[in-house]
């Protein structure tokens, strides 16, 4: 085993300070050796923390480090340069890309049992991995030691120097000696700010040595650079009326006074504020850590911009060195168990709870201010308590304070103590403070512990907050904002294929502005090697919007750099950048030797004898996702042999072994000086002879960027049609020459057409053979393939498109091979071409891992993907969610690295999807995880989503969604939309309860709050597409819950999203498709039903629109007036109605857009005969591809529109809404010219039928008629409406027989053959009922129908109900009616209504059919 942390001598105990011993190393870091380029051993293995995260793989990115063997291979870098420690073969040394931040710690240990007044060496080797000439940033570090003396606290340093770039990669040793005066010291390197590219660098062999003589100075054994150490003692914090004493910077036996730099200041513990005494001061900011009603926040030091040397706890309590934000003291016999927060009216608040380390160095707090007023004083304070009880006796807890600058090259520190925090008998806050005065706008405040012991000294903490004192001194603040701090990150990684989109987010902290308040400017500079300004030519990317999006293609290869440059508006000197690197690589070349063909990735084609065969891959090659391809970068080699030739080899055209020209030097030519075009000449080749062409290009400046073309030609005596083929989704089908690489779970669409000398065939057919492997010659044998189901799999094999179903490949994974070949038939030959596949196959062998294994929405779970393999790199991962009782996925997370953090959902099962370059996806499911929701999800979940990732607060928003539509669901009542397959709403209440009311209004706000944030999300990518369709149809399910603010952004956000995935159809995969479809769907026919809703009276109004339509002062329209008047007013106010009725329609434009969008999307990928579905509770959406030409589309909404009439003449409130549509081939859509058409349109169950009315027979009896009557109004308010009508018998007793009669407009006579029926057992429906249908077109001109209705005895009915028809006998009843039993009626109308181009609703054209019944209505159209 390596040895990684040599220790040659322990630094306890008397025997290493002995004074007759010459200088010895206490302790060595090598970082130990290993063959993989990567060590897997941390910071805590060598007993030393970092505040850089540590990367195990890919190159380290800003402020991040490696242990690495070897210098990581990038352009600028000394590439492959190894380890420092002598004799240590593949040794680890640690690569650090310093972070452009002050205060990052590189390196940081505490040591103990050193000998007091002892002499010590801190020591170790760096170097700059730059190249010299590349004139980047070099590094500076400055290695610290800090000791606590009594109350004072001493820092010496050292700086390397700025560390020059040099021809190879350079080594030197950088030292501090330093004077023990206590016997422990803390042992820090920090790195010197700076702001660009550059600053990388690696150090190695971590030393620290006693050196015998006290007083030398050196270390004699040992060849040492030295900077002059710096020592800064600061003294007690006890008040005091003298100067406080500050030792020189350049000689430690020199004592000046404060006026050579700035002395630390004295604050008085307890709550008076120092700051406000006779001053006008302001907060600049507060750290109040929240609130919450979970016991433990789930935020981090990140969230509010601080870092801490201890680990965090989100459950149990903490131990020593670990901290917990709480709103709570936790149950413990010595705490105050259940003592709140500090911060004033702050209901659950929580506070950072400590348990202090027992060595000294520890951080409690530490962060980095920039911006700061020179000469201005301020106060850094917070509020501290003792947690342990009165009596308990522990150590009690003492703070430093400290405000940390750079003067010049000197090192000032300013400090001030809370004093030992006494025990009480119950919990109590005291206040201290630091007041500093800044000398440079960059100050670094923290808290640390004095002393330490292993029990007691826990304390809480809370109200953090950094005031600007104004008159204290004569310093002025030009502008009243510091310089905004910026992160940026870019979407894939700083090594970028030209195919690829770039997207650069950054994360802005403006501190004292909103955004709106600052401008933003993007700038790019191409680096080769010297960074150059660009200028953009696509007026498309927006350089002054907070993200930077550069679509594929927009970029040549080569090094950039990108630039924020970010300005206070008020002030414009107040000015921030920050930068990204970035490269851009070649992505996969297509070489295309004939350019007719180069849209199609052909293989094969026929060619005349007579005619001159030219190839020019120069002009014709391209890179599929590049600018422009440039032939002079490349070398040209061409080669050729015969296909039927049995092992006939590929030979040079220069090759005198060439078999493919009989007249070998006079048979073909170059036509340039770089042979990018040849021309083979006519006749030179044989008639019906196959020949395979391949051209191999290299290039000029890089032998390994080598890319290949072929193509097979069959020669012929006349030129013949060329039949061709190719991908519809041409990113589906990667060129593997001499294959196409495709990938086997997913569809795959193939188009076919003919080229020269075509006319139209007779036939087009296609073939589909299975390839196997010749174990002998190692080439394809190709067999006929007849699948057992062929609808299911192989779609067109008679039309000029063929479409493969994934199920093809699924059902067959033994075969890897496949061919397609296209059959066209014409009056007197035949042609044919193949295209042929070889299957792509997933990642395999990995597994994934989720931790932990429960937690709340808050909770940042972590998913680890390790060991997956693929012949093709990893391209990306995805986490997607269904719910137990849903088979729909939806997407929560992407990420390039195989490392993800993420929030969840309640009640979701996770599946990892692993994608290779070429796009094949491997499946892995997750372990359960438990999640609850928080206990009161209110507006404060808002500010969380602030300064986040936008992937965390998009999963965020989808939880919150998905919780407020769990608890709709739940409580759902019949005012309310119900979603599509809804079963009937026996059990749903009818009344609306206080709590639901509070609920849903509260639940809108934050709804559209959501919507705001995430209408801030740029949407450029794949993923960001799936993404963000899934978060708006879950954020926009519940039509209760959306105010017209709301409905009116996401409206905006589904058309956005339909106009990209239409954008890039061409580029997806059939999967992909219709998963983004089924969200962008189901979000504008959520957005619909929103609006509409409270129109429709559905819903009740949300107390945000009314308000805002009482405050609204525009005028509706006066053609309103007369329908608005006799609404329910209680309902829906004049105002509030037209406004909303004019959003509606606006909404409604907008979704028939969305909806003509993704229907041209999806028609892309159908075939003939094929059927896209989508079957949800918010839209049902069928897609047909019926005919080559013709294309149906049928639509299903939960709500109906309101149109433009009143509801009473309508009544849709209760309908759902049905389209049917036929498109041509351009996906316009065409009049449908048909006799009738059926359709049927799903009741609401929330569709109340009028009550059955109770018939008591002994009093019909009492009337002594023929018939019993009833009459039925028919008359209609609105003639452009007509309604079928539906009379219902419920006998109780099922045997009993009636002869109904009936007629319009007066009462019916029993003298005609017309109007009658008789209701025989043998009729009654399944409802036991019997049922009288008349349709819409018998009642049209009628104001009125008479029933009546007569029991049947046993004679009569054995007579009319055998023969089931007219009896002449009919004519003869003269008896009164007798009824053997009661029974019960009810009548209620059904209708068929169409919107014209007006918006209004009719029923011209339509009839209701006579299958329509409670749960569906029939509809024939003849119109």
């Amino acid at each position: 085993m390596n040895e990684i942390f040599k220790i040659l001598r322990k630094a306890e105990g008397a025997a290493s300070c002995s004074a007759a011993n010459s200088s010895r190393s206490l302790w060595l870091i090598t970082f130990g050796a290993g063959t993989d380029p990567y060590s897997q051993q941390t910071p805590s293995h060598f007993n030393f923390t970092t505040t850089y995260q540590q990367r195990f793989d890919g190159d380290s990115i800003v402020a991040q480090f490696a242990l690495m063997n070897k210098v990581t291979n990038l352009s600028e870098r000394h590439a492959g340069a190894e380890d420092h420690t002598p004799n240590d073969a593949n040794g680890y040394m640690m690569l650090i890309d310093l972070a452009t931040y002050d205060g990052s710690v590189i390196f940081n240990t505490t040591v103990h049992g050193l000998c007091i007044d002892s002499q010590y060496e801190f020591s170790a080797y760096f170097a700059n991995i730059v190249k010299k000439g590349r004139n980047l940033l070099e590094p500076n570090i400055c290695l610290l030691a800090t000791q606590h003396i009594g109350h004072n606290l001493s820092v010496q340093r050292s700086w390397t120097g700025n560390l020059p770039e040099y021809n190879e990669l350079t080594w030197s040793k950088h030292g501090l000696l330093f004077t023990a005066s206590t016997s422990s010291v803390v042992l820090q390197m920090i790195a010197k700010d700076n702001y660009g590219k550059g600053r990388d660098l690696v150090i190695d062999d971590i030393e620290l040595r006693v050196c015998s003589s006290v007083s030398s100075g050196y270390c004699p054994s040992v060849r040492t650079t030295y900077l002059t150490p710096y020592i800064q003692t600061v003294f007690s914090d006890e008040p005091t009326t003298a100067q406080n004493s500050i030792t020189s910077t350049t000689d430690p036996n020199r004592t000046s006074t404060a006026a050579d730099m700035s002395s630390a200041s004295t604050a008085t513990s307890g709550i008076i504020d120092s700051c406000s005494v006779g001053n006008s001061s302001r907060s600049l900011w507060l750290i109040t850590f929240g609130a919450g009603i979970d016991l433990y926040s789930q935020q981090t030091p990140s969230t509010f911009n601080f870092t801490t040397t201890y680990k965090q706890r989100f459950d149990g309590y903490s131990i020593v060195a670990q901290f917990a934000l709480m709103n709570k003291v936790p149950s413990n016999s010595d705490w105050h168990a259940g003592s709140e927060d500090h911060t004033p009216n702050d209901a659950n608040g929580y506070m950072m709870l400590v348990n202090l380390a027992e060595n000294e160095g520890s951080v409690i707090f530490n962060t980095t201010l920039h911006g700061l007023c020179i000469d201005s004083q301020y106060e850094f304070s917070a509020y501290f308590a003792n947690m342990v009880k009165k009596g308990r006796n522990s150590p009690e807890p003492n703070i430093y304070l400290l405000a940390t600058q750079y003067i010049g090259h000197n090192l000032s520190v300013q400090r001030s103590s809370t004093g030992n925090l006494s025990e009480y008998n119950r919990l109590t806050w005291s206040k201290h403070t630091l007041l500093f005065t800044v000398h440079n706008s960059s100050v670094i405040l923290s808290m640390v512990p004095v002393g330490g012991n292993w029990f007691g000294r826990d304390l809480v903490i809370d109200d953090i907050e950094l005031r600007v004192c104004s008159t204290v001194s004569s310093g002025s603040c030009p502008s009243e904002c510091y310089k905004p701090v910026i992160n940026l990150q870019s979407s894939i990684s700083q090594e970028i294929r030209q195919d690829q989109n770039i997207l650069i987010t950054s994360n802005i902290r403006p501190h004292c502005v909103e955004l709106s308040f600052i401008t933003m400017k993007w700038i790019l500079l191409t680096c080769s090697p010297t960074c150059l300004s660009l200028t953009l030519s696509d007026r498309s990317i927006d350089t002054s919007y907070k993200d930077l999006f550069i679509p594929s293609q927009s970029l040549a290869c080569g090094s950039y750099r990108i630039y924020l440059k970010v300005t206070i508006t008020a002030n414009s000197t107040v000015v921030s950048s920050s930068s990204i690197d970035i490269r851009i690589i070649e992505s996969t070349l297509i070489t295309n030797l004939i350019p007719k063909l180069l849209p199609y990735n052909t293989l094969f084609i026929t060619y005349d004898h007579e005619e001159d065969l030219i190839f020019n891959p120069g002009d014709y090659s391209i890179d599929l996702h590049h600018i422009k391809f440039n032939k002079n970068d490349w070398f040209y080699e061409y080669y050729c042999r015969i296909s039927t030739m049995d092992n006939d080899a590929f030979h040079s055209f220069e090759d005198s072994a060439q078999s493919c020209f009989s007249n070998k030097s006079n048979s073909w030519t170059y036509n340039d000086s770089i042979h990018s075009s040849l021309a083979i000449f006519a006749q030179s080749l044989q008639i019906n002879e196959t020949y395979e062409f391949l051209v191999q290009i290299t290039h000029r400046n890089d032998s390994s960027a080598r890319v290949n073309g072929s193509l097979k030609v069959k020669i012929v005596h006349t030129q013949s049609p060329l039949i061709m083929i190719s991908c519809v989704i041409s990113s589906m089908c990667s060129p593997n020459l001499p294959f196409h690489y495709v990938n086997h779970n997913a569809q795959l669409s193939l188009y076919s057409f003919c080229y020269l000398n075509c006319a139209s065939p007779l036939n087009v057919s296609w073939n589909v053979y299975r390839g196997t492997i010749n174990v002998t010659d190692q080439t394809v044998q190709w067999t006929l393939f007849i699948p057992q189901d062929r609808k299911l799999e192989i779609l067109g094999l008679h039309t000029r498109n063929l479409s493969i179903t994934k199920d093809l490949f699924s059902e067959n994974k033994q075969i890897i091979y496949w061919r397609f070949e296209v059959i066209y038939s014409f009056e007197l030959f035949t042609h044919r071409n193949t295209f042929d596949i070889e299957l792509n196959d997933p990642p395999i062998n990995g597994s994934c891992s989720i931790d932990p294994s429960n937690g709340t929405m808050m909770t940042l779970f972590r998913i680890q993907c390790s060991n997956w393999t693929d012949q093709d790199p990893i391209r990306d991962y995805s986490i997607y969610g269904f719910t137990p009782n849903s088979s729909k996925t939806m997407m929560l997370a992407y990420s390039t690295e195989p490392t993800i953090y993420l929030r969840l959902p309640t009640n979701f099962n996770l599946i990892v999807k692993i994608r290779d370059t070429f796009g094949c996806v491997a499946h892995y499911s997750l372990p359960k995880v438990i999640v609850t929701k928080e206990d009161a999800l209110n507006k404060s979940i808002l500010g969380q989503l602030f300064g986040q990732d936008p992937k965390l607060i998009g999963q965020l928003i989808l939880s919150t969604s998905y919780i407020f539509n769990e608890i709709h669901r739940q409580s759902r009542t019949s005012l309310s939309i119900t979603p599509l397959h809804s079963e009937n709403l026996d059990q749903m209440t009818n009344v609306t309860n206080a709590s639901t009311i509070v609920n849903t209004n509260e639940h809108a706000e934050i709804r559209e709050e959501l919507l705001k944030i995430m209408n801030n999300f740029s949407t450029t990518t794949r993923n960001e597409l799936k993404f963000h369709a899934s978060i708006l149809s879950i954020l926009t399910q519940t039509a209760n819950e959306l105010t017209k603010t709301t409905c009116v952004l996401a409206s905006k956000k589904c058309l956005q999203l339909a106009k990209l995935l239409r954008s890039i159809a061409n580029q997806i995969s059939y999967e992909d498709i219709q998963s983004i479809t089924t969200d962008i769907a189901e979000c504008t026919s959520n957005v619909f039903s929103g609006i509409q809703a409270s129109l429709q009276g559905r819903v009740d109004i949300l107390d945000l629109d009314s308000i805002r339509a009482k405050t609204s002062l525009d005028e509706y329209d006066d053609r309103l007036d007369s329908l608005v008047s006799h609404y329910d007013q209680n309902i829906l106010s004049k105002n509030n109605f037209y406004h909303q009725a004019q959003t509606a329609n606006d909404i409604n434009n907008e979704m028939n857009e969305v909806l003509s969008l993704i229907t041209s999307s999806l028609h892309l990928h159908l075939n003939l005969n094929q059927k896209l579905v989508i079957n949800s509770s918010s839209i049902v959406f069928s897609l047909e591809q019926v005919n080559t030409s013709v294309l149906i589309r049928e639509i299903i909404q939960p709500l109906a529109s309101f149109g433009q009439t009143y509801p009473s003449l309508s009544y849709t409130n209760y309908s759902r809404s049905y389209s049917l549509t036929e498109f041509d081939e351009n996906t316009d859509e065409l009049d449908m010219k048909r006799n009738s058409i059926e359709f049927f349109i799903p009741r609401d169950p929330n569709f109340i039928l009028p009550p059955m009315k109770f018939e008591n027979m002994t009093i019909i009896n009492e009337k002594k008629s023929l018939f019993y009557y009833y009459l039925i109004n028919l008359t209609q308010t609105n003639p452009n409406l007509t309604y079928s009508l539906h009379f219902e018998i419920y006998p109780l007793d099922v045997n009993i027989s009636y002869l109904l009669i009936y007629d319009f407009d007066h009462k019916p006579q029993l003298n005609s053959r017309q109007n009658w029926t008789l209701f025989c057992p043998a009729n009654l429906t399944g409802e036991k009922m019997y049922v009288h249908f008349l349709d819409n077109t018998h009642i049209l001109t009628h104001h009125s129908i008479v029933y009546g209705i007569r029991q049947l005895n046993f004679d009569e009915m054995n007579v009319f109900c055998l023969n089931k028809r007219f009896h002449p006998s009919l004519m003869k009843i003269t008896q009164y009616a007798t009824f053997s039993s009661h029974y019960q009626i009810r009548s209620y109308q059904s209708a068929c209504f169409y919107l014209d181009s007006n918006n209004n609703w009719q029923s011209y054209g339509l009839t209701v059919g006579p299958s329509t019944n409670h749960y569906q209505t029939q509809c024939f159209s003849t119109y």
